[in-house]
């Protein structure tokens, strides 16, 4: 089922997590001079992701416990940001207490502040949903591009007005609203037309690309793309 609307029906169906397609990374829709790495402390990592990615930045920003999974791959970090309450050895680093931002709305609005446009964010998954859904908020508000490193894909949160042009068919791609947004999908086996999505309405689970030029229109709000698509950390 690709689009779900209350009442929600008990089974929508299992989601294959296998993984149907690599691609070299680039930034597809700004221009960002430094490969920049975010990496959160979500534990539960592929074998070898952390390692790769981390060789593949030019900076690297850790979120508070997130230095220690960088440490332990045998890389520091250029810099660590947070409130501290998690990280192994806070010795010489100064906290940011403020409790109404989370450790991922830091990092990001430490990456805007040096003028970063883009980031790939790693250590997103865990064993906390809510930090999951923290750092989904959190990229929805912060006026940075970011992509997501998942276990079986990856993920790119856009805020409208954008438009994302198509990089191949025949990939699973759930359409997930961050808040009530407007949304136009041409090329998808379950297109979409000028659409409003709501987490507490419309949502477009495990929709398709079947169209290699498939144009994705997000006029306003927040809206998450998970495909099932590896990103491989080469460089461009």
């Amino acid at each position: 089922m690709a689009r779900v609307a209350p009442p929600l029906r008990a089974t929508l169906g299992s989601i294959s997590s296998r993984i149907t397609a690599k691609l070299c990374f680039r930034y597809p829709h700004r221009v960002e001079s430094k490969k920049v790495l975010g990496v959160l402390a979500g534990r539960d990592l592929a074998p070898g992701a952390l390692e790769a990615w981390l060789s593949w930045a030019d900076l690297v920003v850790a979120a508070d416990g997130g230095a220690d999974l960088c440490r332990a791959a045998g890389r520091e970090p250029d810099k660590i940001v947070g409130d501290l309450d998690s990280i192994s050895n806070p010795a010489g680093l100064t906290p940011d207490k403020d409790q109404d931002s989370s450790d991922a709305d830091k990092l990001l609005a430490y990456l805007i502040r040096e003028g970063h446009q883009a980031v790939t964010l790693i250590g997103v998954e865990g064993d906390r949903l809510d930090h999951v859904l923290g750092t989904l908020y959190s990229c929805a508000r912060a006026d940075v591009e970011c992509l997501l490193v998942l276990r079986t894909g990856t993920g790119h949160v856009h805020r409208g007005p954008k438009v994302i042009h198509g990089m191949g068919m025949n990939r699973r791609m759930s359409l997930m609203p961050l808040g009530r947004c407007r949304v136009t999908a041409k090329g998808f086996r379950w297109s979409l037309d000028d659409a409003w999505l709501d987490p507490l309405g419309l949502v477009s689970l495990s929709n398709v690309a079947v169209d290699p030029t498939y144009e994705l229109r997000v006029h306003e709000g927040a809206l998450a793309v998970i495909t099932n698509a590896t990103i491989d950390p080469c460089s461009t």
